[in-house]
């Protein structure tokens, strides 16, 4: 069964029309499946290593890869809608969270930046994320001084406001 799903998933996600429809939801596509969502979501939990809309937004950004690379004409918006995203701002971020770069560093669209294909040595390098626990603790310790000095310069109220 398992097997089913994946095999389905595979040629469904393959096509245009599903993969670029940006009200794909799991029960929709277990639908197109004619499979039950929780098998469709169970298999590609535990056998594909991610949730539904990771495995949706990596389809979506390999076949933006792809056009961004074959149709440098045209836009990037024009791109991140055909491929199923409503924004381009959230296009943006998930094409840099999978591959390092934006929509527009990627590719062959920067005259002298890397070969045709667009997939040379410095496009293709994963970032490293900052610390996120780091980030947070300083946020916090920012907060508190603020919260402190806050404390500090109030002053209490006069006799005559007090209840």
């Amino acid at each position: 069964m398992r097997d089913r799903i994946q095999r389905k998933l595979r040629e469904v996600l393959a096509t245009d029309a599903v993969c670029g429809d940006s009200m794909l939801n799991l029960r929709s596509l277990s639908r197109l499946l004619n499979e039950k969502a929780h098998y469709v979501s169970q298999v590609i939990n535990q056998d594909l290593g991610a949730n539904f809309y990771e495995l949706v937004n990596r389809t979506r950004i390999e076949r933006a890869q792809r056009l961004l690379v074959e149709a440098p004409e045209r836009t990037v918006l024009e791109i991140a809608l055909s491929v199923g995203y409503n924004s381009k701002s959230t296009f943006n971020t998930a094409f840099r969270r999978q591959t390092g770069v934006t929509p527009t560093e990627y590719g062959p669209r920067r005259v002298g930046r890397g070969d045709a294909t667009g997939l040379n040595y410095a496009r293709t390098v994963r970032f490293e994320q900052p610390d996120v626990r780091t980030d947070q603790v300083e946020r916090r310790r920012v907060a508190r001084r603020v919260v402190y000095a806050r404390h500090e310069t109030v002053r209490p109220l006069p006799t005559a406001f007090r209840g």
